[in-house]
């Protein structure tokens, strides 16, 4: 080898493997004060990608997270606030109850009513001032909301409140249907008469519950119709001459949500107080006539009756009252056979004064009115009269009558029609539910219209809403359709606290999710980017040793050129 000394190679190879330690001693320290293995692109520039793509996943997720128990928060907020509207109702339908008990009188419901009142206001109160960061909750502006639960687009979970204002909840009814048209009855025949009462002498007036459009009167022709709502179509079908009863199990076998209830009422009196009534099933009769020939004598509180007889198979028995006994008296031996009867009876007072006897039946049965003749296959009720009248929907109001089956046909309001025998009178079906839902037929004679009654309609009747702020407990009637109502608000204000803590389960379950799916990844990015100390260690020793080697030789390398100079000597 050829001494030279314009080129040290020993010392520029000793200066790169310096550099070289130099470098390495550096980014050991650099990862041990830092705790990155990755500081910047040059360590690792596919991993700092891959970490930074992790990084941005479990920021997202991390928010996610707080977003999900920011949700259960809100939810916890309503659901609270829905707990109290729930209450309150509950009161109110207590309160319905004990005002529809026939021992309150006008003062106690009225002192129930005021209790009711400010029930309602508190609910309207919560309705419109529950609120979660400013925003309110249950006046129905919050409506569907979505809760962002996930670290990319779209990744939310959606969910909706109600409007629980005291007038936009309640019970739905169908407000456009008045009666099922006749069909299967026979020949409809009756006597003239008039719509003065003056001139109606001895007729029995036969009334529906008070002017409810909201029922469905009448006895039907085999048909169908069809139920729609939120959850689809559901059609029912009936055969001819259906009872109330036996439409409304037809429509409460479709499994639509919509309830259907069926009941029959009838009022029986004479306009001028004096008349007679009979009631009779194959093993039981009753028959009363009270004496009100002379209409001034009225108003008596407790009226007193000419006869009442009670048979039992067809024969009289020993029950018979003589003359000038009380109706309170007739009431109560009617009652004693509601059990075979399936009717029960009670004391009603037309707005003219005058007492009359309404029977009802729970189940919505068909109730027959005869002349002069029985019908042993069920309840009937038997009249001497030959003209009969119908009320226009004031129970027992003697100057508001309105239609009358002169010739023959059909009253849409109370759904009665007339043979040569007298008269049938069917039930009322009832269509609630705690959603909005429409009825529709095709056919003209299924369904009478409401608003023209008489004529036939086909098309779609869409259901009312009876809201929560109509609820009335001033009489029976009022009570009663406050239960249904309360009944139908209690199941929203119930199916969206199920929705809220259904939501809060889910969203505990997202939140379990979300953490779990950060920590993975948080792993997952620090097998990539952190530092192994105890490597890194091990490379900052190893690097310092270079480095204390490489200054020495290269000391060793710059002093090579020095050997020639004895070679000059």
């Amino acid at each position: 080898m050829s001494q030279v000394i314009n080129s040290n190679i020993a010392s520029l190879t000793a200066q790169r493997n310096l550099n070289s330690s130099q470098s390495s001693l550096n980014t050991s320290l650099e990862r041990l004060s830092s705790g990155l293995r990755i500081n910047s692109a040059k360590d690792d520039a596919a991993g700092l990608a891959i970490s930074e793509r992790m990084s941005t996943q479990i920021r997202g997720l991390n928010q996610a997270n707080r977003n999900a128990n920011d949700g259960i928060s809100l939810t916890q907020t309503a659901e609270g606030a829905l707990t109290e509207i729930g209450n309150n109702l509950q009161r109110i339908r207590e309160l319905s109850v004990q005002a529809s008990n026939a021992t309150n009188t006008a003062s106690d419901r009225a002192a129930l009513q005021a209790e009711v009142t400010q029930l309602t206001s508190e609910i309207q109160r919560v309705a419109t001032q529950t609120q979660f960061n400013g925003m309110n909750l249950l006046d129905g502006s919050f409506g569907t909301f979505n809760l962002q639960v996930g670290a990319n687009a779209n990744q939310t979970i959606s969910a909706s409140s109600g409007n629980f204002q005291t007038n936009s909840f309640g019970n739905y009814r169908i407000g456009g249907l008045a009666a099922f048209t006749a069909g299967g009855v026979g020949d409809l025949v009756a006597g003239t008469i008039g719509a003065n009462s003056d001139a109606i002498g001895n007729a029995v007036l036969v009334s529906g519950t008070t002017g409810d459009a909201s029922g469905v009167n009448g006895a039907a022709a085999a048909g169908d119709f069809r139920i729609s709502t939120s959850s689809g179509n559901f059609d029912v079908y009936y055969r001819a001459g259906a009872s109330a009863a036996e439409i409304a199990s037809s429509i409460n076998k479709t499994g639509s949500g919509v309830n259907a209830s069926a009941s029959t009422e009838v009022v029986l009196g004479a306009a001028t107080g004096s008349g007679a009534g009979f009631l009779q099933n194959t093993t039981y009769s009753f028959a009363i006539s009270t004496d009100y020939s002379d209409p001034t004598n009225a108003n008596t509180v407790d009226p007193k009756f000419t006869t009442i007889s009670f048979k039992t198979g067809g024969a009289d028995d020993a029950s018979d009252v003589d003359s000038g006994n009380y109706l309170s008296t007739a009431i109560k031996a009617f009652n004693d056979a509601s059990a075979k009867t399936g009717f029960t009876a009670e004391a009603v007072q037309t707005e003219d004064g005058y007492w009359a006897i309404k029977l009802s039946n729970a189940n919505g049965n068909d109730l027959r009115i005869l002349n002069n003749s029985y019908d042993n296959t069920g309840a009937a009720i038997g009249i001497t009269v030959s003209d009969i009248a119908v009320l226009d929907g004031d129970t027992g109001t003697t100057d508001s009558l309105a239609d009358t089956l002169a010739g023959g046909g059909l009253d849409a309001t109370t759904g009665v029609w007339t043979n040569g025998n007298g008269a049938w009178y069917t039930g009322k079906v009832t269509l609630d539910s705690s959603q909005s839902f429409s009825v529709t037929t095709a056919v003209a004679d299924v369904f009478q219209d409401a608003a023209t009654p008489g004529t036939a309609a086909a098309g779609t009747y869409g259901a009312q809403l009876q809201a929560t702020n109509a609820v009335d407990v001033t009489s029976y009637d009022a009570a009663q359709r406050t239960l249904s109502i309360v009944d139908a608000a209690l199941s929203t204000v119930n199916s969206q606290r199920a929705n809220f803590g259904a939501l809060q389960n889910r969203l505990e379950s997202t939140m379990s999710n979300l953490q779990s799916t950060s920590e993975n990844l948080s792993a997952s990015r620090s097998r990539i980017r952190d530092a192994d100390f105890a490597a890194e260690s091990a490379n900052l020793t190893r690097s310092q040793i270079l480095q204390q080697a490489g200054v020495a030789m290269l000391a060793q390398a710059n002093q090579l050129p020095n050997n020639v100079l004895s070679l000059l000597r």
